[in-house]
């Protein structure tokens, strides 16, 4: 199922990013925040024949598909990490928004997941 939808004419290079169809969330079970319940859902989202890499623009606002997005907090005893996005990087939504976390999409770029892919990521976000 590893489709790949086509490039818009003029656009800065395409960012292909991780998707999934949303009924699977359905099927697995679907939630709200977090789950720990890793055992559950992230064998079948990643399964080959499952995800596919998609035009970030086509699927943003596209209900059909839900996106891989590593995520990392930051602990130090009780106390999180917390940080006001910048107006120089990222999307432009999130400026001058506090976070909790970092965390981004996962790009064509990054390597396999269950081979540092999901690290390489985090990492990328890390250094943004």
């Amino acid at each position: 199922m590893r489709k790949e939808t086509r490039d818009r004419e003029g656009s800065a290079p395409p960012e292909h990013i991780m998707v999934f169809p949303a009924k699977l969330l359905e099927e697995i079970g679907a939630f709200q925040g977090v789950s720990t319940e890793l055992d559950r859902y992230l064998p079948r989202i990643l399964h080959p024949d499952v995800y596919s890499y998609r035009l970030r623009g086509d699927v943003e606002g596209d209900p059909s598909f839900k996106q891989v997005i590593p995520y990392c907090l930051m602990r130090c005893g009780d106390s999180f990490l917390r940080y006001r996005r910048g107006m120089g990087l990222g999307e432009k939504r999130l400026h001058d928004y506090y976070s909790i976390g970092i965390g981004g999409h996962v790009s064509r770029q990054d390597a396999n997941l269950f081979e540092g892919g999901y690290e390489e990521g985090v990492g990328r976000e890390l250094g943004e």
